[in-house]
């Protein structure tokens, strides 16, 4: 019997030992690894995001690229000064391109603006359509950057021409 009996208490030991086992060392870990799991769940979103992030970097110095040779001409467009005579003869030219009678150039006042300058410039001169269309074109494709502020086009004193008067403002950084 003493036999049985140290069964049963060695049984009893070993239920308690692993009772407390599980309550005092596995069930913590347990919880621990649940924790940390949902931890690196986190961290792993994280990194995706991040990831996916960095992944847009290299087109972001694509477009950084295009941008910077888009506007390297820019100052050359925009430039420090005035320069009303460049600008005169070049718009002279692209008039003189065309059949244009009666041509008046008179340079405005300047303006201060926070950025830049702007130059006035009013027009008149008679002309046909097509003229006037291919002017109009000019003006975009000019080396100065310059703006059709208004334009007023009525019928011209002579049979198929029009009566053109326009506000072209030019733009640049300093007096």
């Amino acid at each position: 019997m003493k036999w049985i009996r140290d069964n049963w208490i060695f049984l009893l030991v070993l239920t308690v030992l692993t009772v407390g086992f599980l309550v005092g060392v596995y069930q913590p870990l347990q919880r621990q690894l649940g924790s940390l799991r949902g931890e690196i769940s986190k961290v792993d979103v994280a990194i995706e995001a991040e990831a996916a992030t960095a992944a847009k970097v290299p087109q972001m110095r694509t477009q950084v690229e295009q941008l910077k040779a888009q506007f390297r001409d820019f100052d050359r467009r925009l430039p420090r000064q005035q320069e009303l005579a460049g600008f005169l003869r070049e718009i002279s030219g692209s008039a003189r391109a065309g059949q244009f009678h009666g041509q008046v150039i008179e340079p405005g006042s300047p303006t201060a603006g926070a950025l830049y300058d702007c130059l006035p410039i009013v027009m008149r001169f008679d002309c046909s359509f097509s003229d006037l269309a291919s002017f109009l074109e000019g003006l975009g494709v000019m080396t100065r950057l310059s703006r059709v502020e208004r334009l007023d086009v009525t019928e011209g004193h002579s049979p198929g021409l029009l009566h053109v008067q326009a506000q072209i403002n030019i733009y640049f950084t300093e007096s």
